[in-house]
């Protein structure tokens, strides 16, 4: 009933059912029902998405189906600059410290696999080293 109808009201109130409505659900979104991954591509497929058919029913358990419909698609739009702008700072600087801190570490690793101690390491490139008797990982 509710594959083939203009939109889901009709089929919910004849079925005694509500009709609920997400709003930005996007590709990524993988939280509430969308965490199901029939529910998404559903969403997302050509027949959902462009010819703006409703979907099969999608099943999530023995006792709980889902119809979907796309009420209204938003087209990818790249953002203004100066929208994004703190947000691109901030993944280039933690990129930045993550390859610093894995070539730390691989110097690291070579100098130990060199002789190295782990204290004359930290000692040589001005880290603090103590050693704490009797800690347990």
């Amino acid at each position: 009933m509710a594959v083939n109808a203009d939109d889901l009201a009709g089929p919910a109130s004849e079925l005694e059912l509500s009709v609920e409505r997400a709003e930005g659900v996007t590709r990524a979104t993988s939280d509430g029902l969308f965490a199901t991954p029939a529910l998404a591509s559903a969403a997302f497929s050509d027949d959902v998405l462009q010819a703006g058919h409703n979907s099969e029913v999608i099943e999530l358990d023995e006792t709980h189906f889902v119809v979907l419909r796309v009420r209204s698609h938003q087209q990818p739009e790249v953002k203004p600059l100066e929208t994004v702008r703190s947000d691109i700072v901030a993944r280039i600087k933690e990129e930045i410290a993550r390859d610093a801190v894995a070539a730390e570490a691989e110097r690291a690793l070579f100098a130990l696999r060199g002789g190295a101690s782990v204290e004359q390491f930290a000692t040589d490139n001005g880290y603090q080293w103590q050693v704490e008797i009797g800690a347990a990982s």
